[in-house]
């Protein structure tokens, strides 16, 4: 039993290092925001929308954004309303900022709750 355990423990380590070693440094989205920069929108859009649909708060800020604006992707605030209310239920500062700024003048009470 205990030769096991550690077979285990040993595989467990050599995994972690091997998944380790398959990721980069860089933190996730910094390769979107580089293409975002280079304005290659198409390229940004499609790394971000990986990353947003994983549940990376500052990305799905980003695509909301880019749909707002039609960068990268045909324009659409209805979607573009969705992804930033995502990142916004995650308590990204910067998407709650944005809510605020879409419904002030609707009136429309969504973010309320964000406070």
């Amino acid at each position: 039993m205990f030769i096991r355990y550690k077979n285990v423990t040993a595989l467990l380590i050599l995994v972690t290092l091997l998944l380790g070693s398959c990721t980069s440094s860089k933190p996730p989205i910094s390769e979107a925001r580089k293409n975002y920069l280079a304005h290659d929108y198409s390229r940004a859009f499609n790394e971000t929308l990986k990353l947003a649909t994983h549940g990376n708060a500052e990305a799905q800020y980003a695509l909301g954004y880019m749909y707002y604006y039609g960068l990268g992707v045909a324009r659409d605030q209805d979607i573009a309303r969705v992804w930033i209310y995502r990142s916004a239920n995650q308590q990204y500062r910067p998407a709650i900022l944005a809510m605020k700024k879409i419904y002030a003048v609707r009136g429309n009470q969504y973010f309320q709750s964000l406070n």
